[in-house]
C-alpha cells in the first residue's frame, strides 16, 4: 500500500496544514543490539518515509520500536519470510503505532497528484539553471500555478526562485518572456559545465541545461592549436571550455547581453588570452572572421559551432514541448 496524503482537489493557494495525516502501523519492539541486523536483513520490510524516523524510543533504555511498512498488518501475514522467522526466533513483539505525517513528509509528486484534477500525472518536471527551476506549465495547470511553484520550491533545496516560460522563443536574441511562480526574483544565474563558469542573467539570454551532453561531445572534439570561429556563442558554453584545451576562439553573439556576459565570463574562467569576444551579425562575423582571422594568425578557422537553426544568419533555438 503506498501512501498517499489527503486530497485537496483544487487547492490553488497552498495551505502546507491541510496535508497531515495521522496513521497506526505495526511496530516491533527489539533490543537496541538487533536494530543494525534488522535494518540490513529486513530492509524491504522496514517502513520508509522521507523526514521521518523508522526507529524510536520504547518504554526502556534497552529496547527499541522499529516501524514497519503500512502494508504489513499486526498478524505480519504481509511481511517477508524472513521477518516472520526473527520474530519467531526471538519472540519479537508486534504492536501498533501512530505516526503523524505532514507535509514535509510528503514530495512534490505526492502533494501535486493529491491537488491538481488528473491525479496520475503531476507536473514535476523542470530545468535547472543555478539557483532557478525553470518550468514550462501546460495551459490546464496555468490555473494551479501559484501551487506548483511553491511546492517544487518547497521541494527542491537547491532551488530559490521558479519560473514559468510565457512565450516561445521567436525573437532575434532567443530569449523569452517568464513569470515568477514562486521564491525571490533573482535571475543571477551561475552554472558549472565542463570544468567552466558561466554567470549571466537568464532573463536575457539563451541558456540551456539539456545541450551540456552536446557541448561535452563538441568540446571534445577539439584540441590544443584548434582554430575556431563560433558565429552564435551565447555566453561562451563551447568558446570557453574549448580554449581551456588550448584552442584559440573567436567567439560572437548579436545579443548585447549574452556578449557582455560572455566576455565576464571569460575574465571569470582566466581564458581572455585565448578568447576574442564579438558583438555582430552572424553573417558579417563569418565575413570577418574569414578575412581577419588569416590574417591575424595566418591560419583559418577550422571548426565552426553547429546551429540548431538558421535564419538569416541568426540562430534560434527550438522551443521546448510544454511539461
Amino acid at each position: 500500500m503506498a501512501l498517499k496524503p489527503p486530497v485537496c482537489r483544487g487547492m490553488k493557494e497552498l495551505h502546507r496544514s491541510a496535508f497531515a495525516l495521522t496513521l497506526a502501523v505495526v511496530a516491533l519492539r527489539v533490543p537496541v543490539k538487533s536494530i543494525g541486523q534488522i535494518k540490513t536483513d529486513l530492509a524491504d520490510d522496514v517502513l520508509r518515509i522521507p523526514k521521518l524516523r523508522n526507529v524510536v524510543d520504547a518504554t526502556t533504555k534497552t529496547h527499541k520500536m522499529v516501524l514497519l511498512k503500512p502494508s504489513i498488518s499486526i498478524s505480519l501475514g504481509e511481511a517477508s519470510d524472513r521477518l516472520r522467522a526473527l520474530v519467531h526466533e526471538h519472540n519479537w513483539e508486534p504492536t501498533m503505532h501512530d505516526i503523524h505525517l505532514a507535509y514535509d513528509n510528503w514530495t512534490a509528486d505526492d502533494i501535486l497528484k493529491s491537488v491538481l484534477p488528473d491525479s496520475s500525472q503531476a507536473p514535476t518536471s523542470y530545468e535547472q539553471i543555478g539557483h532557478i527551476a525553470h518550468m514550462n506549465l501546460r495551459d490546464e495547470y496555468l490555473e494551479y500555478r501559484s501551487v506548483i511553484g511553491q511546492v517544487i520550491l518547497d521541494k527542491s533545496p537547491t532551488v530559490t526562485m521558479v519560473v514559468n516560460k510565457l512565450d516561445t522563443i521567436d525573437n532575434t536574441f532567443r530569449n523569452f518572456k517568464m513569470e515568477v511562480l514562486a521564491g525571490t526574483q533573482d535571475f543571477m544565474a551561475r552554472v558549472r559545465e565542463n570544468d567552466s563558469v558561466f554567470e549571466f542573467d537568464y532573463s536575457k539570454v539563451y541558456w540551456n541545461s539539456r545541450l551540456h551532453p552536446e557541448h561535452e561531445r563538441l568540446v571534445s572534439e577539439f584540441a590544443k592549436g584548434s582554430s575556431i570561429c563560433d558565429v552564435m556563442a551565447g555566453v561562451g558554453p563551447f568558446a570557453i571550455p574549448a580554449a581551456k584545451k588550448g584552442a584559440l576562439v573567436w567567439a560572437n553573439d548579436l545579443n548585447p547581453a549574452s556578449f557582455e556576459a560572455m566576455g565576464n565570463n571569460v575574465k571569470l574562467n582566466k581564458v581572455a588570452s585565448r578568447v576574442t569576444p564579438f558583438n555582430m551579425d552572424g553573417r558579417d562575423f563569418i565575413q570577418h572572421a574569414f578575412t581577419e582571422y588569416y590574417k591575424q594568425t595566418a591560419k583559418g578557422p577550422s571548426s565552426l559551432a553547429p546551429l540548431p537553426r538558421c535564419n538569416a544568419g541568426k540562430r534560434a533555438a527550438k522551443p521546448e514541448d510544454p511539461i
